[in-house]
């Protein structure tokens, strides 16, 4: 039996964020209590949004939290081959599509309704590559949040898998990096839970392996936000060691943990103290407001 593999894949656009931290955290204990490896992918393909320096401080933050990757970091920036090849598959097969609608002329309008569908664009410059999706029900049982069902056609129609400006989308992405790496459980915020059943349809059409999936309950910051870089208020790099574990200590709580009491521990030896006792079944669906302020 091949031995589990987990991974985090944050997007270097700002320093970490509790709620980062938190599915970090998760994700790093859900996979090392199965006796697993765990991964880290810096998601920084589109060079305009994200920053080596972000990057660097968010490895740095994880790893002062006692979370390491069990292999060098993948930089998704350096992939892009891996992506060609897949799309030139997608299109071998008939499965993708040029498509030159705009932005303006989709304005209001839901599921995307297949107008470049069976125009039979050639490829060029200012287009978007758009994914036919097939009208059925895609599902997944999740292991926090419960099933979740989609039609594609009713919700989204033909998504887009290369953007107008040639980076190959968040979708595609992560279905072939997920692959490549052999991941087998994706642990990660609730509020990806809509873009699964896209990347199930995605790894099927590609005939890649899926593996399971397990949505984290968002973090709210004080005034019931969803805790994200720009709701940021201390930047992590700034905290004491003493914050560290008490940040730690914190995302164990709200998984469903009781840590100990003092946090005197190191981060390394709170994780292990953990591990022994996680279990995916005590995470909640939904956190209450928190008081805490957002990190």
């Amino acid at each position: 039996m091949h031995r589990p593999i987990g991974r985090f894949a944050p997007t270097p656009s700002g320093p970490l964020h509790f709620g980062s931290l938190l599915t970090a955290v998760a994700s790093f204990l859900d996979i090392k209590s199965r006796g697993g490896a765990w991964l880290l992918r810096i998601d920084d393909l589109d060079s305009a949004r994200t920053d080596r320096k972000h990057a660097a401080d968010i490895i740095n933050m994880l790893a002062r939290h006692g979370l390491e990757s069990d292999s060098p970091p993948i930089w998704q920036s350096e992939r892009e081959a891996l992506y060609a090849r897949a799309i030139r598959r997608l299109r071998r097969s008939h499965q993708v599509y040029q498509c030159i609608c705009s932005r303006k002329t989709l304005h209001g309008i839901g599921a995307y309704p297949g107008t470049c569908r069976q125009a039979g664009i050639e490829v060029a410059a200012n287009q978007c590559t758009r994914f036919v999706v097939q009208k059925r029900e895609i599902s997944v049982e999740d292991e926090v949040q419960g099933r979740y069902a989609e039609d594609l056609t009713m919700t989204c129609g033909d998504f887009v898998v290369v953007r107008r400006d040639g980076f190959v989308a968040y979708h595609l992405a992560t279905v072939l990096d997920d692959a490549d790496m052999k991941v087998t459980r994706v642990v990660r915020g609730a509020d990806l839970l809509a873009s699964t059943p896209r990347q199930i349809a995605l790894a099927k059409a590609l005939r890649l392996s899926v593996p399971s999936f397990a949505h984290m309950p968002v973090v709210l910051d004080g005034s019931g936000r969803k805790a994200s870089k720009r709701l940021a208020s201390t930047p992590l790099s700034a905290l004491s060691d003493r914050d560290v574990k008490q940040h730690l200590a914190t995302c164990l709580q709200l998984l469903g943990l009781i840590p100990p009491k003092h946090c005197g521990h190191s981060p390394e030896a709170l994780l292990d103290w953990a591990c022994a006792r996680f279990t995916l079944r005590a995470v909640p669906p939904v956190l209450a407001r928190s008081d805490f302020v957002c990190l």
